[in-house]
């Protein structure tokens, strides 16, 4: 991204890419994939004076598709192209393989863990959605669902399934046979 771009106000048209608001927010590059924006509303690691916070969309990271697309109408248009309620562990195993390693490793660096810990998690990236996901497991290890996770911090779940634990590769498998019994804290 350079310092010549056109930075441009957010309508209700195109609202921010950030915290999804029709005010206040500026962003830079096209509008149906804007490379970076300033949100007053969303911190980031780079303060824009008085504007908000600079966050950079498109840099190395995930190509985004157009605002407009809502997640319920991705999964509708989903189901529609199969008939079906669409094959979790496949799309699982396609977000992860569309998944950026410099992407991922930003992901990780917001969130505190390592990208060796999102990897056994089997976070990968949704275009169609512009999230990150997170695939939901049972007890065998078959993907149950999807939590995506929007560049705003907002989490929703993909629709059509039930939801699971996120479990590293194979560990929880492992943690049955041998103990008999999880222990699983839920916190924050």
């Amino acid at each position: 991204m350079n310092a010549n771009n056109n930075w441009r106000r957010v309508s209700k048209r195109r609202p921010c890419p950030i915290c999804n608001r029709a005010d206040w927010c500026l962003f830079a590059g096209p509008a149906d994939s804007p490379a970076a924006a300033i949100c007053p509303r969303v911190e980031s690691a780079k303060r824009c004076g008085e504007a908000g916070w600079l966050h950079i969309l498109r840099d190395d990271g995930p190509t985004l598709t157009p605002w407009r697309r809502t997640i319920r109408r991705a999964i509708k248009m989903m189901a529609k192209r199969t008939g079906t309620t669409p094959d979790f562990g496949k799309l699982a195993a396609e977000f992860r393989a569309a998944a950026r390693p410099e992407a991922l490793r930003r992901l990780g660096y917001s969130l505190g863990v390592s990208v060796e810990g999102l990897q056994r998690l089997g976070v990968g990236w949704s275009v169609e959605h512009r999230a990150w996901t997170f695939p939901m497991v049972d007890a065998d290890g078959t993907v149950l669902g999807i939590r995506l996770r929007l560049r705003s911090g907002k989490k929703l779940s993909v629709r059509g399934r039930k939801e699971g634990l996120f479990v590293p590769d194979g560990r929880f498998v492992a943690w049955k046979v041998w103990y008999g019994k999880l222990l699983v804290e839920n916190g924050n």
